[in-house]
């Protein structure tokens, strides 16, 4: 599944064109997608993953864990973004929680280290995300300073 949502975002990612500055691209690719609904849905779900395995509840964990999956492929069907290195960075992130949630379902008994590959790649996965929320907001301030200089 991860292989394969690959490939279609890479794919996709030749297949935009937008017009106007990169602010306003950014800006309507964002409110288009539900940029921040989204990856605020996806920091739910890791939350909750979490939350089931603190918890010891193995079938609590699972269902969070499929929850993730089906949020980071519909997150995933929403690139490529109009700016390169920030359809990189989501990328990036939706596809590390997609491996997450499905090493996170593998695991077959609650222990000590057995979500030791979920908790590795949700955290990479997180540590992209807020990488490209910064990227929206650097390049939406960029566009507000041009507009305001003219």
């Amino acid at each position: 599944m991860v292989a394969v949502l690959a490939a279609s975002a890479s794919v996709l990612a030749g297949c935009s064109v937008q017009h106007g500055s990169i602010a306003l691209q950014v800006r309507s690719f964002a409110g288009t997608a539900q940029l921040g609904q989204s990856d605020q849905l996806l920091a739910t779900d890791v939350a909750e993953v979490g939350r089931g395995i603190a918890e010891g509840k193995l079938l609590a964990t699972h269902t969070a864990c499929d929850g993730l999956a089906t949020d980071a492929a519909n997150a995933l069907g929403v690139l490529p973004s109009p700016d390169q290195r920030l359809t990189d960075e989501l990328n990036r992130a939706y596809l590390d929680l997609a491996r997450a949630a499905q090493d996170c379902s593998e695991v077959a008994r609650l222990g000590p280290g057995a979500f030791a590959r979920y908790e590795a790649e949700s955290g990479r996965a997180m540590a992209s995300l807020h990488a490209a929320e910064a990227r929206v907001r650097l390049l939406e301030a960029k566009g507000h300073r041009r507009r305001g200089a003219g």
